[in-house]
Order: C-alpha cells, then sequence, then structure tokens
C-alpha cells in the first residue's frame, strides 16, 4: 500500500527482528533514522519508507536511474500499543507515536524537528484537527495539544482516560477513577 506525502510516498513495514529492520535501513540510500531504541524492552519493529519525489522518480527509472528512499525505523516496547504515523504534508514532517513519545520527523532534513516526551505513561493515539491546526497526543494518562510542528500549546494529565471525543472546540475526557473533563482544544481551559 502507498501513501501520498506531498510529491513523495510513504510505505509501512513491519519486521520480525530489530536486525532485519536495520539492514533494511542500510539499504535506504537517501538515508535512515531509528527511532525508539532507548526502549527498556524492544519487542515489535516497523519502519516507513519515503520514496522521495516519487513522481519524478517513476520517470527516472524507465531511463535506468535509481529511486531515493529515507528510511525511518522504529523499536515498539512490550505492553504499548502500535505505533502511529500522522501525516502532516503541508509542513513535510512525519508525527510518530511510540512508546512514551511523540517524535515529529522533517522529511526536507532528514532529521527529527521535534519530540514530546510522556514521563509516566505510554503513548495510545494521534488527533489532528485541521480547523485549529492542533494536534492532539493522548497518552495513557493525559493528552498534550501541539502546533502542526510541534510547539507544545498545553498539556493535561490526571487518570487513566477510558474514553475522549471532540466536539466542536471542546474536548471531552473521562477517566478510570476520576470526575469527567471538559475544555477548549485551543488553549487547554
Amino acid at each position: 500500500m502507498f501513501l501520498s506525502f506531498g510529491q513523495h510516498i510513504v510505505t509501512l513495514q513491519r519486521w520480525e527482528t530489530k536486525q532485519d529492520m536495520l539492514d533494511f535501513l542500510a539499504r535506504c540510500n537517501a538515508g535512515s533514522l531509528v527511532l525508539g531504541e532507548e526502549a527498556e524492552q524492544e519487542v515489535e519493529f516497523f519502519s516507513a519508507t519515503i520514496h522521495l519525489n516519487y513522481s519524478v522518480t517513476f520517470r527516472e527509472e524507465r531511463d535506468g536511474s535509481r529511486e531515493q528512499r529515507f528510511g525511518i525505523g522504529v523499536c515498539s516496547e512490550a505492553h504499548v500499543p502500535k505505533p502511529h504515523l500522522l501525516l502532516r504534508p503541508a509542513e513535510k514532517i512525519l508525527v510518530f507515536g511510540f512508546n512514551r513519545e511523540v517524535v515529529g520527523v522533517d522529511v526536507e532534513s532528514k532529521e527529527v524537528k521535534f519530540r514530546v516526551r510522556f514521563i509516566y505513561s505510554p503513548f495510545r493515539s494521534l488527533v489532528y484537527l485541521d480547523q485549529y491546526g492542533i494536534i492532539l497526543a493522548f497518552h495513557e494518562i493525559g493528552v498534550v495539544a501541539l502546533t502542526g510542528d510541534g510547539v507544545e500549546l498545553w498539556r493535561y494529565e490526571r487518570d487513566v482516560i477510558v474514553d475522549s471525543m471532540v466536539d466542536g472546540d471542546k474536548l471531552h475526557l473521562r477517566f478510570m477513577d476520576s470526575p469527567p473533563v471538559t475544555f477548549s482544544v485551543r488553549n487547554g481551559a
């Protein structure tokens, strides 16, 4: 399956071992990054391959030129959800949620642009609110609101989240052992 990302194409893959993933990333001719290597217990391995300037590459491949591929590997811990990928083509950023962090990778510079860590709580999911240009990064006991380029707007942590819902500019959270809360996605009030 191909995911369109501006003029690039992204493909995703799961690997049986870390070494399989690293061997693949070593063959990415436009470079690679590995995220999550500081995980306490690495158990699953994934990669996102960005086929750079895919439409141009497709035409050039017929002439025998090699496709340019940039690879990003993710080492995932035990007892956390599978990594989540949010495509942000306008900013040329891929946002990865995994383990206990969210990382934005700039496809043009091939570098980590931002990193947000959750100290005690595993990552759960990412939601992009287009009308506000806000990314909501949910973890087990809270949520962090980020701009499209990773600037933290606000953070709320309380208890294990059992349900969440966005209604207009309001975020509703229900918790395991605490009363529910509702606040503005724009400023966390």
